[in-house]
């Protein structure tokens, strides 16, 4: 067992005395630290502009998946092998993907596929009503 130095000090936690008696430092606060997500003051102008700059590309990336999903049909695709058919990200994939499941153009099928990286994926698929959506 090790024991501690000699000038060490046990301090007690009841009353703020050391064991000797004496009044030990009053604890400092911690300071605020800033939050990891305010970047500052125009970071919500700038996240704003950002977003109306990518709604024209969102609606013709999110016809052209469409367009990829059917072409596979039943089969599906991962978000990964979207974005490759697609020649995109799969970063600038997932919102898209999402967006499609949440309008109910394409449904989760249930199977699940390795992506490049081994890690397993859900396989989404277009559905009738995305079908009836696919630009001609």
């Amino acid at each position: 067992m090790m024991l501690p130095p000699p000038d060490y000090k046990v301090q007690s936690d009841e009353d703020g005395l050391n064991p000797d008696g004496t009044r030990r430092p009053a604890r400092q606060p911690k300071p605020e630290e800033p939050s990891l997500f305010n970047l500052g003051e125009h970071s919500a102008s700038t996240r704003a502009d950002a977003a109306r700059a990518a709604r024209p590309k969102h609606s013709a990336r999110r016809k052209r998946a469409l367009t990829e999903l059917a072409k596979v049909g039943s089969k599906g695709h991962t978000r990964e092998s979207l974005g490759i058919a697609m020649g995109l990200r799969v970063q600038s994939v997932c919102s898209i993907a999402l967006d499609l499941l949440r309008s109910g153009d394409a449904a989760e099928t249930g199977e699940r596929r390795k992506t490049s990286l081994g890690s397993p994926a859900a396989v989404f698929a277009i559905t009738d009503a995305g079908m009836k959506s696919v630009p001609k």
